[in-house]
């Protein structure tokens, strides 16, 4: 039966994308070791632009969203204080304090804001990672306390906080790695496979005994009993885990 229009241009971007994919491995294949770093590189780098740029635009539209919600409330109470008789209404303790701390750290803040900026200029490696400590400095309320230096600082902690998170957790990795390796090369202690049993990357092998899997020689492959009586095993080569339901 012959393919619709729109049938054969699916296939075609479909025939298009593997062949693009397959130039790209091909590719990959073929560079060196510092083609290899040069071109991860470049792949962080857009992936940090564009972070920045999708941070920057979320900066802006909270502050957009406060800043009409902001001025929409001050319509209504000069609409509703029209109405009402220009008798002083007295703030309470806890009032006042609220709007002349809030007006010191505005002012504080507007005052210091080239000191600020120059800070955040020197800290960012960007235009974009400095665009969006900008308007984070710009969102935000920090303690009196503070210098321009602090907050500059703080900011950048803020801004970066996705990609510290994952730096960190890259060199836990590596550390774990590391550790797993020099324990390997310098006598420690590993299980021996037992008879039949495939040889698997020791990473691999804990994770099945983590999940409670074990080695059955005789149907040769990684199995777990449930509870209610059913059979989960795992096949080392496909990694595919199989469900038994219960025999009759």
């Amino acid at each position: 039966m012959s393919m619709t229009l729109e049938e054969q241009a699916a296939e075609a971007a479909k025939t298009e994308a593997e062949a693009k994919a397959k130039a790209e491995e091909d590719a990959r294949a073929k560079e060196t070791e510092t083609e290899r770093a040069a071109r991860e590189q470049a792949e962080r780098e857009a992936t940090t632009k564009k972070h920045y740029e999708d941070e920057l635009a979320k900066e802006r539209e909270a502050r957009e969203k406060a800043e009409k919600a902001a001025a929409d409330a001050a319509y209504k109470n000069r609409h509703q204080d029209e109405g009402e008789d220009d008798e002083e209404k007295p703030l309470t303790r806890a009032e006042l304090q609220s709007v002349l701390e809030r007006e010191r750290q505005l002012n504080r803040v507007e005052t210091h804001r080239g000191r600020i900026e120059e800070r955040i200029r020197i800290l960012a490696s960007t235009t974009e990672e400095a665009n969006l400590m900008v308007e984070v400095s710009k969102n935000r309320a920090f303690p009196s306390h503070y210098s321009p230096e602090d907050i500059a600082e703080e900011v950048y902690a803020i801004a970066n906080r996705k990609k510290m998170r994952l730096e960190r957790d890259e060199a836990l990795r590596a550390l774990v790695a590391k550790d797993n390796a020099n324990r390997g090369g310098t006598g420690g202690h590993h299980d021996s496979p037992r008879a039949g049993e495939p040889q698997v990357a020791e990473a691999d092998k804990a994770e099945y005994t983590r999940i409670g899997f074990s080695w059955n020689g005789s149907t040769r492959r990684y199995e777990k009993r449930l509870s209610d009586g059913r059979l989960l095993y795992k096949d080392p080569q496909t990694k595919k885990v199989v469900l038994v339901r219960k025999s009759s």
